[in-house]
């Protein structure tokens, strides 16, 4: 996967922290604008993205900001295809956030619950 810094994400996609990451990760984000909507953070206005492009770039990001272009539609991971940057993720790089996301304490059922969550 390699970004574009095309801006699309930050302005697009709402990422979403999980119970099980924001009581250690929404400490790097005190300047960020967070939105909370039961028991998910939502993080919209992101401080660390600057010129284009996200300055941050280990574990201490939103799993879902770590995996994009990634993303989760109807609980299978795929693709976004309104990321220009798109057709530079290959099928290692899927593979790659299925495992990655079980590690950062979230899954994918969580996400799918989530985005339902977000988008009602």
């Amino acid at each position: 996967m390699k970004c574009s810094g095309c801006g699309y994400c930050e302005n697009t996609i709402d990422c979403i922290f999980f119970p099980s990451e924001a009581s250690h990760k929404l400490q790097f984000f005190t300047n960020s604008k967070i939105i909370k909507d039961g028991k998910y953070y939502y993080l919209n206005r992101c401080e660390h993205y600057v010129d284009g492009q996200c300055n941050m770039h280990d574990d201490r990001r939103p799993v879902l900001c770590i995996i994009y272009p990634v993303i989760i539609r109807n609980g299978v991971l795929t693709v976004d295809p309104n990321c220009p940057a798109h057709d530079t993720v290959t099928s290692e790089d899927i593979e790659w956030a299925r495992k990655l996301i079980p590690l950062q304490g979230s899954s994918l059922n969580e996400i799918v619950e989530a985005a339902e969550v977000h988008n009602r």
